[in-house]
């Protein structure tokens, strides 16, 4: 079972660097040709919490 996320959203994947959190690999995807951030599942629940919540 794989522990990554794909962030597809540049905003949220700068939130999540900001806030600490170490890219382990980035990519392009192969049909929609969007660029994704790769992070840890388990390290990123706290920080995605915090931007489930953040003031827009």
């Amino acid at each position: 079972m794989s522990n990554k996320v794909y962030i597809y959203n540049p905003k949220q994947a700068s939130f999540y660097i900001t806030n600490g959190m170490r890219v382990l690999d980035t990519g392009v995807h192969h049909k929609t040709k969007k660029a994704f951030w790769v992070f840890d599942f388990n390290e990123t629940e706290e920080v995605y919490s915090e931007w489930c919540n953040r003031e827009h």
